[in-house]
């Protein structure tokens, strides 16, 4: 009895499957039913028109198979062309390793220069510090010495406020040399 429910279960299952339709094929057959008549208009893919850039940044949009307005004269024909032709040569002329070898060079030298900034900050810090613990360890040079360590102390603000100043430039020169290489469309680890 319980195979006989269970199979028959089953087929009742089956015949529901292949009956069943697919929503997107409900929706083509509903979309027939309707007709031409529909005011609502139906956006695609094939139908959405598409943005053209021209020559001086302007855009406009064509429809599909419809050439831009520009192109159409002769003129405009010719002058899309050479550019082209310009594109291609540019892009030809530029080796891709010798593009990444440059790249990769000029972020090189600008992580060396904040490396370099970063140890002479450094080593200014500690020099100021032995100063200080220098001064401070001996009552008779701060006795004889006071307005010299005065003098010293503001130079050496001076000097690091300066320094700090040129270290955050460089930092920030390098930041922007990855956004450049972001924006040229390059594999980030070429600035890594």
């Amino acid at each position: 009895m319980k195979r006989i429910l269970f199979s028959l279960a089953v087929a009742c299952l089956l015949a529901s499957l292949a009956a069943a339709q697919s929503l997107g094929e409900l929706a083509r057959k509903n979309r027939e039913k309707k007709g031409g008549a529909s005011s609502s208009k139906v956006y695609t893919n094939d139908t959405l028109p598409q943005t053209v850039n021209f020559e001086g940044g302007k855009s406009a949009t064509q429809a599909p198979g419809q050439e831009p307005a520009a192109a159409t004269t002769s003129a405009g024909k010719a002058a899309s062309a050479a550019a082209a032709d310009e594109e291609e040569e540019g892009e030809a002329a530029v080796d891709p390793k010798e593009e990444e070898a440059n790249w990769r060079k000029r972020i090189k030298e600008q992580k060396d220069e904040v490396a370099t900034l970063e140890r002479e900050l450094s080593v200014s810090e500690r020099e100021n510090k032995l100063r200080a613990a220098s001064y401070y360890a001996d009552a008779g040079s701060r006795l004889r010495d006071e307005g010299k360590y005065a003098a010293d102390d503001r130079k050496y603000q001076a000097e690091t406020n300066e320094k700090k100043a040129a270290l955050a430039a460089a930092k920030q020169k390098l930041e922007d040399m990855r956004e450049e290489l972001r924006k040229a469309g390059k594999p980030a680890s070429w600035g890594e």
